[in-house]
């Protein structure tokens, strides 16, 4: 497990770059059951993955995400 803080230190310690970060489920994690309410209304669903990419890329909440997304380029 690791912050999004040391992530980047250690992809940049074997000479990589970050292009890209990001969290994965910083708004939902909490949702549990009700999620499958959400999903069965194509709008509310939609307006949710929405809210989800662009708060999961802040770097406020990539630590509060379940897991981290890194896309990273050698140097």
């Amino acid at each position: 497990m690791f912050r999004a803080a040391e992530l980047i230190s250690l992809l940049e310690k074997f000479s990589m770059k970050i292009v890209s970060i990001s969290a994965s489920n910083s708004l939902s994690a909490g949702y549990g059951a009700r999620l499958n309410k959400i999903k069965s209304d194509k709008e509310r669903w939609k307006e949710l993955l929405k809210m989800e990419i662009q708060a999961s890329a802040e770097p406020g909440c990539i630590d509060m995400g379940t897991h981290m997304i890194a896309v990273a380029q050698k140097t």
